[in-house]
């Protein structure tokens, strides 16, 4: 079934269904809402672009490829050169050391740090 030709309600980040071709996780998105744009440089797209996403692990490795088609924008599809994502070997990796001038707040089993 090609879930393109079904109405979706139309959302910013669109609608997206995952499926797994061998060792590569697929994400297809359609249905998106022309107000919004395609990266920082405000590239903007019509209601009618469809994105195709692919993750493919080797190793420690990720590579990321995506693919924009928007037959009422882009003359052909938009092919992103691939990302290769490398594994932080740092144990400490995406861990904020605790700094000074810190708050923190406390509601039975509910705490949070406010930094300053």
């Amino acid at each position: 079934m090609d879930f393109r030709k079904i109405t979706w309600i139309r959302g910013a980040l669109g609608y997206t269904v995952g499926h797994r071709e061998g060792d590569t996780l697929v994400l297809d998105a359609i249905s998106f809402v022309d107000t919004t744009w395609l990266g920082r440089g405000g590239f903007f797209h019509s209601e009618q672009m469809h994105v195709v996403e692919k993750f493919t692990r080797q190793g420690d490795v990720i590579l990321y490829d995506v693919t924009v088609e928007d037959p009422e924008v882009l003359v052909e599809p938009w092919v992103l050169p691939t990302r290769t994502l490398r594994r932080n070997t740092n144990p400490d990796a995406g861990l904020q050391r605790e700094r000074g001038n810190c708050e923190v707040y406390e509601l039975n089993n509910i705490s949070t740090q406010i930094r300053h």
